[in-house]
């Protein structure tokens, strides 16, 4: 258990590193080939073998076709240690035990340590919003110390350890994500010191963070500086590699940038904020249907995390009715930690809480309906859209999603029971992530004195999908059935070293390239192939596509023509890019004199005397800028639709009639978006289809679309 009352910085969070976790921070670039464990020294020609440790640890079984590594060994190798006030300025000590043979004399000695004496110093990277974007330990070797027989056996052979340093830095030094930033890149500020040992408390590393938290909605109101690493403490326990500390003065700070988040400004008056609940979550634009009075983030007994958010919804019945008030709810997260053989996940339960007067005002509207207690066609109207206007944009708009998002990417992905050391391609249709976990040994303590867990380090690693991905074809066997895909992974090299390397973490599944096509980087997967690899999350699964031609027969639609809305938003982006860069250039061909002359004239009125070249160029850029962004506007409504459906047709060429696109949606391969799914059964047989959704807009429906006829019809 965690000393809660240790977690003293001022930080919001604390995550203390003990020497055996920077041990595995290593024996991962040792899994996938970046710490190579052969080094041979060119002149005179000695070969140096390192050995691992026997208690290399790991969650998954090593890849089977990887070179096996040189025996383990039971004592010293990588022992690690961490220093204070050394001679060498080194914060940390790593031993090698290590076998040498000197080539031309075919001397050998066995099982030899070698000292790395290595500095350690935090490297970060900021956005341009000020955030962290990543954090890296850089390790350098400053000095080395070997075993007498090793010195004087390397002396003989006319190897000096000066000799050897440089030969170690080119293997050793090195920089490594830490990976305690997260996917949303809302860290603030990152800082690290070294805590001594203390009672029973082992060294430690402390890397401490401020996550990027608002104070309230108006740009630029956000938690300043805070935290002092003289207050930081060793809360580190015995026997444990990690562990993790949270203040229970965090919770009213996540409450704040929670509901901050929120806010909207008001158009009728700028500098004041709302906080609306929309009819759809991405349009501002659209209607308002309640409003967010308070987010509150608080512990709940039995080691849980409990999230409120309070609001009211509006519930306009007769505009003659509008003393009647709008119902409250309260929208609930309840987030537990939940530990599997140590693996720390979360689960998350919410609950809509409506007050009574909501409750009797459904009721009401129901009763009415049901029993034709005068029902007008508006009170029908409210009923049906009970589930639309009240339930659903609470679970989908600031309430849910985006109260969700402001509350993972500030918290859970500041809680590093994960840290991903390196990003490896090995598959062109994954990355993994190689990582050092903690293994949970007690429980996870979220209490109002804040949240604290430590554990033990082991090796895993988990594929991330890479999102691009789509697919643009299809295999069919004799039989005409459809059995395989082809995907489009246009920023896969073959050639590159992931991709041919076969170490211990090597993460690869089977693939086919398409060969002989007139398009590149594609590659063919069965289904099965695809069904395997979406159950192990190492394929893009559920890729939205949009039907843009159909061919008809019999007055029946039978083939879709497809394209998937990646490639629809990236062949938008491209035309307006391709719009941009030449209605710039035109204006500058036309009027660019015209227009330096304009913009010069008005800095010297400014400044009273004739501008520098640097800001005559910025000024004008600003104004082309502006031009071109008028012109973009015309050209998004009057040109772009013509010109995206030219396009299309270049790159248009995933056709499946309606049966099949219903299996791959099933199996979470694809969905086609806007349209509901039909299953009918008659006769005893059964067929599938698509049927619009009504939306006021006839053209995107599949029979308005654009016919086309097959190259096999």
């Amino acid at each position: 258990m965690i000393d809660q009352s240790l977690v003293q910085s001022g930080f919001d969070t604390e995550v203390l590193l003990g020497s055996r976790y920077l041990k595995y921070f290593l024996l991962n670039a040792v899994e996938t080939g970046a710490f190579p464990l052969q080094v041979t020294i060119d002149d005179p020609a000695v070969e140096i073998t390192i050995h691992p440790p026997e208690d290399y640890q790991r969650l998954y079984d090593p890849n089977p076709n990887a070179e096996l590594l040189p025996d383990p060994v039971a004592e010293g190798a990588f022992e690690t240690e961490l220093l204070f006030d050394h001679a060498t300025g080194a914060d940390l000590r790593v031993r090698a035990i290590v076998d040498i043979l000197q080539v031309e004399s075919e001397q050998f000695i066995s099982g030899q340590f070698v000292d790395l004496f290595i500095t350690l110093a935090l490297e970060t990277t900021e956005n341009s919003s000020g955030t962290v974007r990543n954090a890296q330990l850089r390790l350098e070797v400053v000095d080395l110390a070997v075993d007498p027989i090793l010195e004087f056996a390397l002396a003989l052979a006319g190897i000096q350890l000066d000799d050897l340093l440089p030969t170690i830095k080119s293997y050793v030094d090195r920089t490594m994500d830490m990976g305690i930033v997260g996917a949303a890149q809302n860290v603030q500020s990152v800082a690290m010191r070294k805590l001594e040992s203390t009672g029973s408390h082992p060294a430690a590393l402390g890397v401490y963070l401020n996550l990027h938290l608002r104070t309230g909605p108006a740009p630029g109101e956000f938690l300043g500086d805070r935290g002092d690493l003289n207050a930081a403490l060793n809360f580190l326990p015995p026997d444990e590699d990690m562990a993790f500390g949270m203040p229970g003065s965090l919770y009213e700070k996540l409450s704040d940038d929670a509901m901050a988040r929120q806010a909207e400004e008001k158009e009728d008056n700028p500098g004041e904020y709302h906080y609306p609940i929309r009819k759809d979550p991405l349009d501002r634009e659209s209607d308002r249907v309640g409003k967010i009075k308070n987010i509150t983030v608080r512990s709940k007994s039995g080691n849980r995390l409990f999230v409120d958010v309070h609001g009211e919804f509006f519930v306009d019945i007769f505009d003659s009715w509008d003393i009647i008030p709008d119902p409250d709810f309260h929208f609930t997260f309840t987030i537990t930690p939940n530990l599997s053989n140590g693996l720390l996940d979360w689960d998350v339960e919410s609950d809509l809480d409506v007050d009574l007067f909501g409750e009797l005002l459904i009721a009401f509207v129901f009763s009415a309906l049901f029993f034709g207690l005068g029902a007008t066609g508006v009170l029908a109207l409210i009923v049906l859209a009970v589930q639309e206007l009240i339930v659903e944009p609470i679970a989908k708009s600031e309430v849910g999603d985006r109260a969700d998002e402001a509350f993972d990417a500030n918290f859970l992905d500041a809680i590093p029971h994960r840290l991903t050391v390196e990003r490896r391609r090995w598959d062109p249709f994954y990355y993994t992530l190689h990582q050092v976990v903690a293994l949970i040994d007690d429980q996870v303590q979220i209490n109002d004195d804040g949240i604290a867990f430590s554990g033990t380090a082991i090796l895993d690693k988990e594929p991330e999908p890479v999102s691009h991905v789509v697919i643009r074809d299809e295999d069919r066997n004799l039989e005409d059935d459809l059995a395989g895909l082809w995907y489009r992974v246009y920023d896969f090299n073959p050639a590159a070293r992931d991709s041919n390397f076969e170490m211990l973490g090597t993460d690869r599944r089977a693939y086919a390239p398409v060969e002989n096509d007139v398009e590149p980087n594609l590659y063919r997967l069965t289904l099965n192939q695809v069904r395997d690899r979406l159950v192990s999350k190492r394929v893009r699964e559920s890729i939205g596509y949009v039907p843009k031609r159909v061919f008809i027969r019999e007055g029946q639609i039978r083939l879709l023509l497809c394209i998937s809305e990646t490639e629809l938003n990236e062949v938008t982006s491209n035309l307006i890019f391709e719009f941009r860069d030449s209605t710039r250039s035109q204006i500058l061909d036309e009027r660019g004199d015209e227009l330096r002359q304009q913009v010069t004239e008005q800095l010297e009125d400014m400044l009273g005397q004739p501008p520098a070249d640097e800001l005559v160029e910025a000024a004008l850029n600003a104004l082309l800028d502006s031009l071109v962004a008028e012109a973009e506007e015309v050209f998004r409504e009057e040109e772009l639709p013509t010109e995206l459906e030219t396009a299309l047709d270049e790159v248009l060429r995933f056709d499946l009639d309606s049966p099949e696109f219903y299996a791959l949606e099933d199996d979470k391969i694809l969905f086609i978006a806007g349209f509901e799914r039909i299953r009918m059964v008659r006769n005893g047989k059964e067929s599938f289809y698509y049927r619009d959704r009504p939306d006021g807009n006839p053209s995107d429906n599949l029979l308005s679309l654009p016919k086309y006829t097959p190259e096999e019809a």
